[in-house]
């Protein structure tokens, strides 16, 4: 309207719980902890296998670096010890190091494919092109941008070399997955984003681990 107006400060007394809106708990909440469900041990949750087996340097690829050398890829295979199942999920694992250093072998990695492998999954942990320098958190640079597209380049290539041998290794083309750590999980949201423009290598699940 026409009138005047003007701020008024209130001052409000704060209860006994400061910074609280409500008062503090007397007792403790009564939570009730739901199971998964599914009878234990259910395949794809619970560790089924006793083991893993592991067959290490498969070539799935090769390529061409930044210096013109040709780098050939490889992937060590986790599969369960004595599994039967022909078509099962696969997860494709990329290790970490700034795009410049890292290795397949990475400890975090090997303890992840080994343990969805004891669950009934299908896993490699892959090579990939390294440039010397890579990425680092000072600034992008020119090196670090090839390094990150030959790491994407290369994964897509294990997820086709995978969906092209999926009878080989009894994998479900359909349930594909990636992960990674660090540069390997920058790896894997490429990947998954770039499903939609590129089928033969399109991932049903990605996640990046610290990345």
């Amino acid at each position: 309207g026409t009138g005047t107006w003007s701020p008024t400060l209130f001052k409000l007394s704060k209860r006994a719980g400061e910074g609280s809106c409500v008062p503090p708990l007397t007792t403790p909440p009564n939570y009730h902890t739901v199971p998964p469900p599914g009878t234990a041990p259910l395949r794809y949750r619970d560790l089924v296998f006793g083991s893993a087996t592991v067959s290490s340097d498969i070539v799935y690829g090769s390529a061409v670096n930044n210096s013109g050398q040709t780098v050939t890829l490889r992937l060590d295979l986790y599969q369960p010890t004595g599994d039967t199942v022909s078509e099962r999920p696969a997860i494709v694992w990329v290790h970490g190091g700034s795009f410049s250093s890292g290795s397949k072998t990475s400890a975090e990695l090997v303890d992840e494919a080994t343990t969805f492998a004891r669950k009934g999954y299908v896993n490699v942990s892959i090579s990939y092109r390294l440039e010397p320098g890579g990425c680092s958190a000072s600034g992008v640079t020119a090196t670090c941008i090839i390094a990150i597209n030959e790491a994407m380049a290369d994964a897509q290539t294990a997820v086709r070399f995978l969906r092209a041998n999926a009878a080989l290794y009894g994998i479900d083309v359909d349930r594909i997955a990636i992960g990674g750590t660090s540069a390997g999980a920058i790896t894997a949201l490429h990947v998954a984003f770039r499903s939609s423009e590129d089928t033969t290598a399109a991932v049903a699940a990605a996640v990046s681990l610290s990345g």
